[in-house]
């Protein structure tokens, strides 16, 4: 065969393709939106300076070799010159057309292939091709691999033999081509019945992805170096080293789609079913036949009905739907979504090899689509998300179980079997691979603040970590920062002393009144991902610890530092800024320039602790001016008479300040620390026994929960205020000192109430709220504290929070103490009582004296 091939100078594949009149004038509108990355393309221009590069995709395409042709073409460097095992016939010019015609018919009639250069003692043929020859394919079509047989060598095989001879080193290079995003489901639809799989698209995807110029994006995988592989298995044969090549390649295909798409969900009827399948569950099951006397078939039969309940069925058709509804919505309501982009090749890494969990800050229903939606844009594997039982009404249960929700209950301590159910559902999710996210502060924050963590889901996490469920899990903290809430009017309502309403199918009916106006731009950040097996080593715990006292200590830990992290990563809005200095006045109008001046105050002091202004967010006073046009548009803030008309006045209606604490307090948190040090150089007169240090520490001790303070000793942030405030005039601690003011004069009204109230009997928390909010507005009235903002629910139950720590109140214990809520506990008298007065005379001292 191979002296008839000497013959016949015919060679199809020395032609350049792109010759047609259809490829001439058609494809550069057709390819001209297929990315890819800049670092992927040094990549590939530092590999071909090297030696020669051949590029490997996954299944055989026409398209697919048109992409990457096009693609590096256009970028003025070397492209592969033709598909090996794909006929581009209709592509050629007209000479092409005809030797390849000729070349056709030599290989009907007399069994010679002249169509690609790997007949056995013609590899040189591969030199004459040019530092990128051609593309091969892992999975080629059948009728290729009838002619590899014919000829007796693959490929891989030829490739190889070259480079026993060749002095440059040859790279086969991964290649994965992105059409569109979906997540990859075990359960068929018509969708991908018609469209195909992200790993698997078929020609009707890549048509769409074409004509309707969606993007297409083109990332490598790691090189696979041919010689090193020679040098590293020097005994192999060509067979055998072809073929540990071509295993390599999958893994590193199939780990980079992982990194996109993340792992293939079971459809819920199989979770469903391994559920109640697991040993262990029926085990538990066994158990607590025999200890509350039921069969266990009826357990069983509970079980399952608590699994469909917890369950999410994710359908890809529902994901592409959102995808517009969102792009529509954010375009709708904000000016645009900022990302630290930089975390996604970090994401994308830990996506490939073990399970993530994103837990993000949580204000707003908002959040259950943003991070969703961040991560589609990013290609990230999109993960299941854990929402509470009252988003399953209908219409939206639905709706939301098939994009990917999977719903939980707000407490089931009183229902170990439900429990035991939604840990054994998570825990296949983690054996999966599934990625998911949960809020970690339970519910929505009310006040803009983060709210103390919960460490229920966390510690089913790590149960699961324990149970070997994994080998690892990362924990992703990630901060979510608006400009304006769409829910602040609930929010005020709430905070005000109003009952939380429960969701209901016509609130759906009052949501076209949220796209009446604008809401600014959200900031997503994600922090560094923490390894939960090297969380536990770097605290020499190999195993579950043996006490009940030992693992919640580890739960509450962990959770304190994944809150602490998101703190940490959250970005400081424009808004936030303005609302704290406009807060700042108080009893007259602002000038512009007032304004302007105080929030770049704030903002110089938030860069000396470390907190990040986006960089996004543009010229600085640009995006505070734009962050007070929000305000104006949402008549929280006024313009006065204008005394000059180059420096407008503004005033804040007293009714509204409430809606500013809100936006002050997501970048309040920072610099709390600082400002409450500057509370303590306060000098009073009837604590001259105390020196400023020891106030300090009081203050810090009562408002660790208000502003997360609870990692760090007094201490550290002594010493860090001392350094901060000895550069500041006394102008500027004062408008440093406004910052927690209304957090004090809260606790001041609280602390009052709690001292002044007889406590004959028990009071319920809910009723406790309401008189100490009762309190606060005749205090109000009667000019005793100066701020309306400082009375509310959220600020009193933090000061209950404390003097139930401390003592100075006690939870009564009750009769029936199962059929109470416990967001109405009864409380009274603590065996500290006495220390009200002294907390009482700090906070009185302090407020007169600044007043």
């Amino acid at each position: 065969m191979n002296k008839k091939r000497k013959r016949y100078k015919l060679k199809p594949y020395r032609f350049d393709l792109l010759q047609g009149f259809i490829a001439k004038h058609l494809f550069p509108w057709l390819f001209s939106h297929v990315e890819i990355s800049p670092d992927h393309l040094k990549k590939w221009r530092r590999l071909v300076s090297r030696g020669v590069v051949v590029p490997v995709l996954d299944f055989p395409s026409r398209i697919d070799f048109l992409v990457l042709h096009h693609l590096y073409r256009n970028k003025g460097g070397n492209y592969p010159r033709f598909p090996m095992g794909v006929s581009m016939f209709p592509w050629v010019s007209a000479r092409g057309i005809f030797v390849f015609l000729k070349a056709f018919l030599v290989w009907i009639f007399k069994k010679i292939c002249l169509f690609d250069p790997f007949a056995a003692g013609h590899e040189e043929e591969i030199a004459k091709l040019g530092r990128v020859p051609f593309t091969l394919h892992i999975h080629p079509s059948g009728a290729y691999l009838q002619r590899c047989l014919s000829l007796r060598t693959t490929p891989l095989e030829s490739v190889v033999r070259y480079q026993r001879g060749c002095d440059q080193p040859i790279y086969l290079v991964p290649h994965l081509i992105i059409y569109d995003f979906f997540p990859p489901t075990e359960k068929k639809s018509l969708y991908t019945a018609f469209w195909g799989k992200v790993s698997m698209p078929k020609w009707t995807l890549r048509m769409k992805s074409l004509f309707m110029r969606k993007r297409i994006q083109v990332r490598l995988g790691t090189p696979i170096d041919v010689r090193r592989f020679l040098k590293q298995h020097p005994t192999l044969s060509d067979t055998a080293l072809a073929r540990e090549i071509h295993r390599v390649a999958v893994v590193i295909l199939d780990k980079k789609l992982r990194g996109i798409s993340g792992p293939s969900l079971p459809s819920r009827d199989r979770m469903v079913t391994q559920l109640l399948e697991d040993p262990e569950l029926w085990r538990f099951l066994e158990v607590m036949s025999e200890e509350t006397q039921k069969p266990v078939e009826e357990l069983a039969r509970k079980a399952r009905n608590y699994a469909n309940e917890i369950a999410a069925d994710l359908r890809p058709s529902y994901v592409k739907q959102w995808e517009k509804i969102l792009r529509w919505v954010w375009q709708s309501l904000y000016d645009g979504v900022d990302i630290n982009e930089e975390a996604e090749q970090r994401l994308r890494r830990i996506a490939r090899n073990h399970p993530v969990i994103y837990v993000p800050s949580h204000k707003s229903h908002i959040d259950y689509f943003l991070l969703s939606y961040v991560l589609y844009e990013m290609n990230l594997p999109l993960p299941l998300i854990a929402a509470g039982i009252n988003l399953s009404f209908w219409p939206v249960g639905p709706v939301f179980r098939r994009s990917g929700a999977f719903f939980i209950r707000r407490s089931f301590r009183d229902n170990p079997l439900y429990a035991e159910v939604f840990y054994s559902y998570l825990r296949e999710l983690i054996r999966e691979g599934i990625p998911l996210e949960f809020f970690i502060e339970g519910g929505r924050s009310r006040t803009g603040k983060l709210i103390l963590p919960k460490k229920g889901m966390l510690s089913m996490v790590f149960r699961a970590l324990f149970e070997k469920a994994a080998t690892d899990i990362y924990v992703v903290p990630t901060a979510v920062s608006y400009e304006r809430i769409v829910e602040e009017e609930g929010y005020i309502r709430e905070l005000k002393g109003d009952e939380k309403r429960k969701e209901r199918t016509r609130d759906l009916l009052r949501i076209r009144k949220i796209f009446r106006k604008r809401y600014g731009t959200v900031y997503v950040r994600f922090g560094k991902p923490v390894s939960l097996k090297r969380y536990l080593r770097n605290r020499q715990i190999e195993g579950l610890p043996e006490s009940v006292e030992q693992r919640q200590e580890l739960y509450q830990k962990a959770a304190d530092d994944i809150i602490r992290a998101i703190q940490k990563a959250m970005a400081v809005t424009p808004s936030s800024l303005v609302a704290a200095a406009l807060l700042s006045f108080r009893g007259r109008g602002m000038r512009q320039s007032e304004i302007m001046e105080t929030a770049e105050l704030y903002l110089r002091l938030l860069e000396e602790v470390g907190a990040e202004f986006p960089k996004g967010s543009g010229e600085t006073k640009r995006a505070l001016s734009r962050s007070l046009e929000l305000f104006m548009q949402d008549n929280v803030l006024q313009k006065g008479i204008d005394i000059d008309a180059t420096d407008p006045t503004y005033f804040v209606p007293p009714e509204k300040r409430i809606h500013l604490e809100f936006s002050k307090n997501m970048m309040v948190i920072h610099l709390a620390p600082l400002s409450l040090y500057s509370w303590s150089l306060v000098q009073m007169p009837k604590e001259r026994s105390r020196s400023p240090y020891q106030v300090f520490v009081t203050l810090h001790q009562i408002f660790k929960y208000e502003f997360l303070m609870f990692s760090e000793s007094p201490l550290h942030w002594a010493r860090q205020g001392h350094l901060v405030l000895k550069s500041l005039t006394e102008k500027e601690i004062i408008k440093l000192r406004n910052l927690t003011m209304s957090a004090l004069e809260g606790y001041f009204v609280a602390a009052t109430f709690t001292m002044k109230e007889t406590w004959e009997k028990p009071v319920r928390e809910k009723k406790l709220v309401r008189d100490m909010i009762s309190l606060g507005k005749d205090m109000i009235a009667t000019s005793q504290i100066v701020c309306p903002e400082s009375v509310t629910s959220a600020t009193l139950q933090g000061w209950i929070r404390i003097a139930l720590e401390r003592r100075i109140l006690g939870i009564v214990r009750e009769k029936e103490e199962q059929s109470q809520k416990r967001r109405d506990r009864l409380i009274g008298k603590g065996e500290n009582f006495r220390e009200i007065e002294e907390i009482v005379g700090i906070l009185d001292g302090l407020l007169s004296l600044h007043s």
